[in-house]
């Protein structure tokens, strides 16, 4: 399944028009999430709990890095591992998925990827980053060569070398990188004017301007919409399966599905001239659900129903929404159950000894 998921996500990446990329280059997508698994010996020991849970109160916890089209919403390759320990992070795991990127490929991710060793790393393969300032540095437009008004090239050096790096691969990077920084304002209706410090390898500013970088770097929120439908719409931020072995494969079976989805949504989308984006992902896979038990063994009625299909996602839309913004609340009310503090079976013996000794 694992091979079976990437195979459909390059072949529909190779398929994509130029209309969906940028100057004729792919763009990627690259975030990190976690997921919960079921709560047996077998999940406990390969994903711990957070250590500050009490025993059999808690979940095994995964961390996964995805890295997904921007131009058809396909994820094309998935690390899993665990939540915390050594090269456990959301950079370890995003090293792992270097062989997945290809020679020209444009990378957008957040502020957390805009590290010197990555940028070197990805510069290597012939691989540019579009990312936000890391917030542990700082911007000085006073230095480097001068671009436009905010905007400049600078050259980075070569940080010390980091513990989880070996010396024969700190000797192999580079002494330094030369990086673009450029300041972009995002206006928003109803809001102050904020900044924001874009960190790039584009250095081409005739090709790729502030305007556009900026634009690239916007797109960035549509890896967390993707995430979202992945464990909210997929029904994902839980995995069922008793041991790591299936849970992989309830996570891989669970991507196949998605990719099969974002693949009928780029058919769509270039049949009825629109774009994957401009479609809904729920409303598609509502539509395949509602239309499977309709399939026969006739070919012919097959394609007949796939083509209406097909014509149904192309209308499920999503809204124009530039710079919508949804507060981190919840609307439904939780169940008032006390939280469970240990494991369940002493808890309940517990609950009998007291109710015994009254």
């Amino acid at each position: 399944m694992e091979k079976l998921s990437k195979l459909i996500s390059s072949q529909l990446e190779v398929a994509i028009g130029a209309e969906w990329k940028c100057n004729g280059r792919s763009i990627k997508l690259l975030d990190g999430s976690t997921l919960l698994l079921s709560d047996t010996p077998a999940n406990q020991k390969e994903f711990p709990q957070q250590k500050c849970q009490k025993k059999g109160s808690g979940f095994p916890i995964a961390r996964l890095v995805a890295l997904i089209s921007m131009g058809s919403g396909a994820v094309l390759d998935m690390v899993i591992g665990r939540y915390s320990g050594k090269e456990t992070g959301e950079m370890a795991l995003a090293r792992q998925l270097l062989s997945s990127m290809q020679k020209q490929d444009i990378v957008v991710a957040d502020r957390y990827y805009c590290s010197y060793f990555f940028i070197a790393q990805l510069q290597m393969a012939g691989v540019d980053l579009v990312s936000r300032l890391h917030g542990g540095r700082g911007a000085d437009f006073r230095k480097g060569r001068r671009l436009a008004n905010g905007d400049h090239i600078v050259e980075l050096k070569k940080p010390p070398r980091p513990d989880w790096m070996d010396e024969k691969s700190y000797a192999e990077m580079p002494n330094t990188i030369t990086v673009r920084e450029v300041r972009a304002k995002l206006r928003r209706n109803g809001y102050r004017d904020k900044n924001l410090v874009i960190v790039t390898t584009l250095l081409d500013e005739l090709s790729y301007s502030v305007q556009a970088i900026a634009d690239l770097y916007d797109e960035r929120w549509n890896c967390e919409l993707d995430l979202r439908n992945l464990k909210t719409t997929m029904d994902l931020e839980m995995l069922r399966s008793k041991s790591p072995k299936m849970a992989r494969k309830e996570l891989w079976a669970a991507l196949l599905a998605y990719n099969l989805i974002r693949k009928m949504m780029a058919q769509a989308a270039f049949l009825h001239a629109t774009t994957p984006r401009h479609i809904s992902f729920k409303g598609a896979l509502h539509t395949f659900r509602a239309f499977f038990p309709k399939w026969t063994t006739n070919a012919k009625t097959n394609e007949r129903l796939y083509m209406e299909m097909i014509a149904l996602i192309a209308k499920k839309k999503v809204g124009n929404r530039p710079g919508r913004k949804e507060p981190r609340k919840v609307k439904r009310r939780p169940k008032p159950f006390p939280l469970l503090q240990g494991l369940r079976h002493k808890t309940s013996s517990n609950k009998k000894e007291n109710h015994a000794a009254r």
